[in-house]
């Protein structure tokens, strides 16, 4: 029995659905540099950036970007927040304006090993001049200067990031001191 090309193109397609679905599936991925690892998903690639240790952006959901600062810098999550400021108004995520006073969120269900400033900013992205831009600062590990920032979209799609996955990769960050302090 011959298949025409039509018949063949149907039989085709679930084996090139299932393949294309292998590549879809996001796995864990542990990128380490210098002594600093952390875990996050196979979405995510490691970039070069101006005084970052390392610097991570996922492909999914217009890009979610995770940055690790340089710990020879001495940078603070409260003097990254302070910069911030200076250039952009910025809002908690209830959107008040903040006011000189800001607040440091506490440990939130022990996925974070220390406080944080989580608010948004907005910024032109894709022609639209009012996209909120949602932030988080915060200081991994004092002692070694291991400051952490993170960025992404503050819209309905990205919400299970920064209510949930975003504390989870924050929450898998080693420190091998023995590589921090052997650069």
């Amino acid at each position: 029995m011959k298949l025409n090309k039509i018949t063949k193109s149907f039989l085709a397609l679930p084996l090139v659905f299932s393949l294309s679905a292998c590549f879809l599936v996001e796995e864990a991925k542990t990128f380490e540099t210098k002594g600093v690892s952390i875990t996050l998903d196979s979405t995510f690639l490691e970039l070069n950036r101006e005084n970052r240790l390392s610097y991570y952006r996922s492909y999914k959901n217009d890009g979610i970007e995770i940055g690790i600062i340089d710990p020879e810098l001495n940078v603070s999550a409260s003097s990254l927040l302070n910069q911030i400021r200076n250039e952009e108004d910025i809002f908690l995520l209830d959107d008040t304006q903040v006011t000189p006073l800001f607040p440091m969120y506490p440990k939130r269900n022990d996925l974070m090993p220390n406080s944080y400033y989580e608010f948004y900013y907005k910024q032109e992205y894709n022609g639209n001049s009012e996209a909120k831009v949602y932030t988080l600062l915060c200081d991994i590990n004092t002692e070694y200067n291991i400051t952490v920032e993170a960025y992404m979209l503050y819209t309905e799609e990205n919400k299970e990031y920064y209510t949930k996955k975003l504390f989870e990769w924050l929450d898998s960050i080693k420190i091998d001191v023995s590589k921090l302090t052997a650069n």
